[in-house]
């Protein structure tokens, strides 16, 4: 097995929900996190856009989701890291 690069693994996360999971562990593990990454990134904007949250608060919605997406993304990122540098530690 060959050491991965957290910072792909990180970038590719972004791109797509667990991509980054793929690059690390292959298919097996993709799945699953494609599939909690993709309903957290549903349920999240669902709940700002629609959900009426941002009305409550009194934030614009917009200046809301972008918040939210930028979280969301954050944790992506750093869960791809996060997932490379676990695994280059086994590796050693």
């Amino acid at each position: 097995m060959n050491k991965k690069n957290p910072l792909i693994a990180g970038l590719l996360n972004l791109l797509i929900p667990a991509l980054g999971y793929y690059y690390v562990d292959g298919l097996s593990s993709f799945i699953p996190n494609f599939i909690g990454g993709t309903l957290m990134l549903i349920i999240l904007v669902y709940a700002v856009g629609w959900g009426g949250i941002a009305e409550r608060l009194g934030i614009p919605q917009g200046a809301l989701i972008t918040v939210v997406l930028l979280f969301y993304a954050l944790i992506m990122f750093t869960m791809g890291i996060g997932r490379a540098q676990r695994h280059n530690k086994n590796l050693a």
